[in-house]
């Protein structure tokens, strides 16, 4: 209920102007205007009842002076805790746009019990039903680090070890690609770099794979130079497991069936935060057996 912050990248220096290390284990409504604590705890407690995607909110937070400043705010609700990515409001086109397309953006993906289309969906399935009060998606978040090329992960959510089975103390350094199947790589690489180069949002659709599967933690067609850019390496005749293809006779079946992962990949000044689930199976387009697993988008800009 105190909502105590367990991470802060080291930008909150530039906008508050803490060190990021002395405000971790603090209740985050300490930084809130007097006036406004009560309603950031609405704000909170409503965000985490109803497991809330992204909210967008204005507020005054203290600075390290002791002045209050205004701040733009977008609440990402990740299970156990609440990605909050936080920047000076300064009134310019950009943030209008956004201001102006959050209302409607709720108003789209809301559903109302008053229109008779609601009733009609939750009798056709069982998916469309609204979930039970304080049942919340199993999601981990990521933060990884913006300007390296293998995007190592900065910190990680505990949620990660229950979505995954991946040991929170063994994720923290390594490369976020070496999470991804060689096959996913390359469309990964390339939606996240493309994100980064106009500030914008990336979705992924990749098969998770687990970095500890060899002994130096690395996949072997997978690789990084000390310069800090990945490279891919795919064996000679090979296809990446990705793409749409039906299994041929030489294939053998694996042991265990993929981990298809989503990920929203967003942007922040010095981070990049990373919100993962499992993926809902996907409907095969018409006239083919198979649809491609891997998928990644990055057509936004903020």
């Amino acid at each position: 209920k105190e909502a105590r912050l367990v991470y802060a990248s080291h930008s909150i220096t530039e906008v508050l102007g803490y060190d990021c290390q002395e405000i971790v284990g603090r209740s985050c409504f300490e930084y809130f205007h007097p006036d406004e604590r009560p309603f950031a705890r609405s704000v909170h407690g409503r965000g985490v009842e109803l497991d809330k995607a992204a909210v967008l909110s204005y507020c005054r937070l203290k600075t390290s002076d002791g002045n209050y400043v205004t701040c733009e705010c977008v609440f990402t609700v990740v299970h156990s805790v609440i990605v909050a990515s936080t920047s000076l409001y300064r009134q310019t086109s950009r943030s209008q746009g956004r201001a102006i397309a959050a209302p409607v953006i709720r108003r789209a993906f809301s559903s109302s019990p008053a229109d008779p289309r609601f009733h009609m969906l939750t009798h056709l399935s069982e998916k469309f039903k609204a979930p039970p009060p304080g049942a919340h998606e199993l999601r981990a978040a990521l933060i990884l680090n913006r300007f390296t090329r293998t995007s190592s992960i900065l910190y990680a959510s505990s949620a990660l070890n229950d979505l995954l089975g991946v040991e929170l103390d063994n994720s923290v350094g390594i490369s976020f690609y070496e999470c991804i199947q060689r096959g996913c790589l390359e469309g990964a690489i390339q939606a996240i770099e493309q994100a980064k180069e106009n500030d914008s949002i990336a979705y992924l659709r990749f098969i998770w794979r687990n970095p500890r599967e060899d002994p130096d933690g690395r996949d072997p067609t997978y690789g990084s130079s000390s310069d800090g850019a990945a490279h891919i390496r795919l064996p000679a005749g090979g296809e990446p497991s990705c793409l749409n293809s039906a299994p041929g006779p030489s294939v053998r079946p694996s042991v265990q069936p993929a981990l298809v992962m989503e990920a929203v990949v967003s942007c922040t000044s010095d981070g990049l935060v990373v919100v993962l689930r499992k993926a809902c199976p996907t409907i095969p387009s018409t006239g083919t057996l198979f649809s491609p697993i891997g998928q990644f988008v990055s057509p936004w800009s903020t």
